[in-house]
C-alpha cells in the first residue's frame, strides 16, 4: 500500500522505487476499518492515481486461476 494516508509524498516515491525494483504491484486505500476504529480514517479518505487501478485491473485480467 503505497498510497495510504500515513504515507507521505517521500515515503511514497521511496516506496514506489522498491516496487519498481521487486516487480511488486503498487496498491492503496484509505486502510478503514469501520465506523468504530480508532484512527477515524473515513472511507474514501485518499485519492489513488487512476493508473494504479488500470494496472490492478490488468493484472487480475491476465491471472490464470
Amino acid at each position: 500500500e503505497i498510497y495510504h494516508p500515513a504515507n507521505d509524498e517521500n515515503t511514497q516515491n521511496e516506496l514506489k522505487k522498491i516496487a519498481f525494483d521487486k516487480k511488486l504491484i503498487i496498491t492503496g486505500g484509505s486502510d478503514y476499518h469501520g465506523h468504530y476504529s480508532k484512527n477515524k480514517i473515513p472511507i474514501c479518505g485518499i485519492d489513488i492515481p487512476d493508473q494504479i487501478y488500470n494496472n490492478l485491473y490488468q493484472y487480475l485480467t491476465n491471472v490464470v486461476i
